[in-house]
């Protein structure tokens, strides 16, 4: 959890710590948006309106969805000092296992690599950025279905987590 000395000397709620985690990382990737859509400009054109129309809801998801995850990983990691690497291990299997370098064919060939490719909340978070701007669609109501649905389990397990250790969190640092 970033803020470690902050934490020791005031006594602030602690989700203000995971906040600014997610704010750092929607601000990046506001960025890394506006850096795709000068490359979609040249790329497919006819695509960046319809991205950037849904660009704001967009972000407003992925800013809730990274608080809570930042909130569960910083109580994660401060309570158990392997987490990090832990946690490099599963990033990659589910990077592997979700369709950031491979093509959607490439999983519905097979019906039960179909089944797990339309399971998977990564599959449908990532379609609200792949399908305006790749493929000129409007991301599905199932995929901001999705989103919004692991949004709030994640919420939940966030309030869960941040109930049960704000005040020793301090014992952990």
């Amino acid at each position: 959890m970033t803020g470690e000395q902050y934490i020791r000397q005031f006594n602030h709620p602690i989700s203000i710590y995971t906040l600014r985690s997610a704010l750092v990382f929607t601000v990046t990737f506001v960025i890394a948006m506006t850096s795709l859509s000068m490359w979609m400009l040249v790329i497919s054109p006819q695509n960046v309106v319809l991205g950037v129309i849904t660009l704001p809801l967009t972000t407003l998801l992925y800013f809730f969805l990274s608080w809570a995850i930042t909130t569960i990983a910083g109580y994660s990691n401060t309570k158990y000092r392997d987490y990090p690497q832990v946690m490099a291990l599963v990033i990659q299997a589910v990077w592997y296992v979700s369709p950031v370098f491979f093509k959607k064919e490439m999983f519905t060939s097979n019906p039960a690599l179909e089944v797990l490719f339309n399971l998977n909340p990564i599959t449908r978070i990532l379609n609200l950025i792949r399908a305006p701007f790749l493929y000129g669609e409007m991301p599905s109501g199932v995929d901001y279905l999705f989103t919004l649905s692991t949004i709030a389990v994640l919420t939940v397990i966030a309030v869960y987590v941040n109930r049960k250790n704000q005040d020793k969190v301090i014992f952990y640092l």
